[in-house]
């Protein structure tokens, strides 16, 4: 029994890659093209927020007014929101809260950040970041909403020569579960500057 192979039996698990783009001239169209979507506002807000906090899409569609703290400038998502199942404190670059300082003026009277344009009282639906990147243009072999945290850690992991960052602070800010306690805590100094970093980076391409 101690020689046979569990993966042989079992199968081995396939780590799913996500299509996204990695390339400049791609990133900025991306970029560009949510910037000019015509679609409804919430959903188009929603999207200008994805590339600056790669959060899974259930993050972002049950986004809550309540969870931003515009004064820290962080996002705290409850355990039971998460994946890990740990509370998530995602520090926000002045970009995203530019974006939230804009949406905030519009939608106010809602729980959440983005909801439904049919119920502003509920969260937008499984298939709107998937149909507005269709309308945008973009196919499910080229681009999905998950695209945005496989962008980010493609960028932030060829680009360690210039933010400085570990692929420890990249896999915190992805949300990926860091056990000791030691690492958290120099990881939360990290993932602000390289938020920011990324941040910069984005709208340098945009202005390519």
């Amino acid at each position: 029994m101690a020689d046979i192979d569990k993966k042989i039996i079992i199968g081995k698990r396939e780590q799913k890659h996500y299509p996204t783009f990695t390339k400049d001239k791609d990133i900025k169209a991306l970029l560009l093209a949510i910037d000019e979507y015509g679609g409804d506002y919430s959903t188009k807000m929603a999207m200008k927020m994805l590339p600056y906090v790669f959060v899974r899409s259930f993050n972002i569609k049950h986004c809550e007014w309540a969870e931003i703290d515009f004064i820290n400038k962080v996002w705290v998502i409850p355990k039971h929101k998460m994946k890990t199942k740990t509370e998530f404190i995602l520090p926000l670059s002045k970009q995203a809260i530019d974006i939230l300082n804009e949406v905030k003026e519009y939608i106010y009277d809602s729980i959440y950040v983005f909801p439904s344009f049919r119920n502003k009282n509920k969260p937008m639906s499984d298939n709107t970041l998937i149909s507005s990147l269709r309308r945008m243009g973009f196919t499910k072999e080229e681009f999905v909403p998950h695209g945005f945290r496989a962008m980010f850690s493609t960028i932030a992991y060829e680009n360690m020569d210039k933010h400085r960052f570990s692929g420890e602070v990249i896999e915190a800010l992805l949300a990926n579960k860091e056990q000791n306690k030691i690492k958290e805590a120099y990881n939360r100094e990290g993932m602000r500057e390289l938020i920011c970093w990324y941040g910069n980076y984005l709208k340098g391409i945009k202005s390519l």
